[in-house]
């Protein structure tokens, strides 16, 4: 059986966004069991459960059901890391999709992203293969909001989802 895992690089990101909303983030850690410093391991990776319980305990705390739906902190929180860098130097915004289809793994082997042409251009889809625990939708969420900011980011456009 495969260990879903997500990179230490994009769970930083998600607790800053978290602190940025006023979540003591070290205290989140400590009552999850888990070890903050993973979050500064280039090679650290959280496991699929680990990473939805710090959504599940962030909601609670927060109180805030729509945590991680604001456009401005998934821009700047959403960390894609080397794959972002990959995803920048394409000269097409599909090429770049292309190369998260390609390179998702290093993000998350838990995530799924993918590709389907249409008559207007294209579909993308993200989703998340669960573990023991359902996973948040506020995680979700947060992805397809990064995703939307981060193109609309390298594209110098403001591009807005036409259905979700």
């Amino acid at each position: 059986m495969i260990t879903r895992t997500s990179s230490s690089a994009w769970v930083r990101g998600v607790v800053e966004m978290f602190a940025a909303e006023g979540i003591d983030v070290p205290a989140l850690f400590r009552d999850a069991g888990l070890d903050i410093a993973v979050l500064h391991d280039p090679a650290g990776r959280f496991s699929i459960d680990d990473v939805s319980a710090l959504w599940e305990m962030a909601v609670a705390r927060s109180g805030k059901a729509t945590l991680g739906l604001s456009r401005e902190l998934a821009l700047t929180y959403g960390k894609l890391g080397v794959v972002g860098h990959a995803m920048m130097a394409c000269p097409t915004l599909l090429a770049a999709l292309q190369q998260l289809v390609r390179y998702m793994n290093v993000v998350s082997n838990a995530a799924t992203f993918s590709l389907a042409p249409d008559v207007d251009g294209h579909w993308f889809e993200l989703g998340h293969l669960g573990g023991e625990r359902p996973v948040p939708r506020q995680r979700v969420e947060f992805g397809m909001l990064t995703m939307l900011g981060f193109c609309s980011w390298i594209t110098g456009r403001e591009l807005q989802a036409r259905v979700v």
